[in-house]
């Protein structure tokens, strides 16, 4: 994954991120750059995405739903992947740090 790669992190809706168990932004950023490069097909991309969240000392069964999730609803996003795949520059990257701007 490069550096500057845009994420959200997880896409969780709101009403349902209390029973999605401990965030997971890390195995969720994995995810997105997967769905957006089209490095794998989606079936693997959405296991890559399993096994990173089992790494994680969580239940499995919050693995298991995430899985199930993406797998049932990730198509759309899968499909619209590389168009919303962005990586931000060097200079966009420092732009937005700078106080003085």
């Amino acid at each position: 994954m490069p550096v500057g790669f845009v994420s959200d992190g997880e896409s969780i809706p709101r009403l349902l991120a209390p029973l999605a168990g401990p965030p997971c932004r890390r195995e969720g950023t994995l995810h997105d750059w997967l769905m957006q490069s089209h490095r794998l097909p989606f079936e693997t991309a959405n296991l890559v995405y399993r096994e990173a969240l089992l790494a994680r000392p969580i239940d499995p069964v919050y693995a298991d739903q995430r899985y199930a999730a993406v797998e049932a609803y990730g198509r759309a996003a899968w499909e619209q992947g590389p168009a919303r795949l962005r990586i931000l520059t060097w200079k966009e990257t420092t732009d937005e740090r700078d106080p003085d701007r």
